[in-house]
């Protein structure tokens, strides 16, 4: 039966490299092989982490431990605003640390006038969350028709934020049931 966590390669000429290798520490490379003189004493040392060398001198081997996970993605993000932007019949929902000079960029390049336009705080994460909760509407990418789901959702961010304008029961009274007030752009 073969001891735990050990590993064995072959390198360009075919000869066999055993590893000694524990999740979470660095890779110890043993002498030989099973039938090596050395190889029991340098795998007991390499349980303890201890790596012995060939002229049998001991040195602690440095245990790094892994760093702790990292936070999910969404909590590191940079807080900014989710814009929603009305144009006709279509709506566009992004997310921008400065909407403003955004919608200024924006009115350059989209033909038709801004029929309105609201920026809620929150980050890329809550844009997304937003994405998904109206992807039946969408119509390409960020667009999505102005459904009165969609313009609810506008309103109910207004109200509760964007991460949690999804979440809010219909029967709430505080609920706005309309679309969001319009702005004059």
């Amino acid at each position: 039966m073969r001891p735990k966590y050990l590993r064995c390669d072959r390198d360009a000429k075919g000869a066999e490299r055993w590893y000694y290798r524990r999740p979470g520490s660095p890779q110890i490379r043993l002498p030989g092989g099973p039938k090596h003189p050395d190889f029991d004493r340098a795998y007991a040392a390499a349980r303890n982490g201890i790596r012995l060398f060939s002229k049998g001198q001991e040195k602690p081997v440095r245990v790094e431990k892994r760093p702790a996970p990292k936070a999910p993605r969404h909590t590191r993000l940079r807080a900014g605003y989710v814009y929603f932007l009305r144009i006709g019949d279509t709506i566009k929902i992004g997310y921008s640390a400065d909407p403003f000079n955004r919608i200024s960029n924006l009115r350059t390049a989209i033909p038709g006038k801004v029929d309105s336009f609201l920026a809620v705080p929150g980050t890329r994460h809550d844009e997304r969350h937003c994405h998904d909760q109206l992807a039946k509407y969408r119509i390409e990418r960020e667009w999505f028709h102005a459904h009165p789901a969609v313009t609810r959702a506008m309103a109910r961010a207004t109200v509760y934020g964007v991460g949690d304008a999804f979440d809010v029961p219909p029967s709430d009274p505080h609920c706005p049931k309309t679309t969001f007030a319009q702005c004059n752009q």
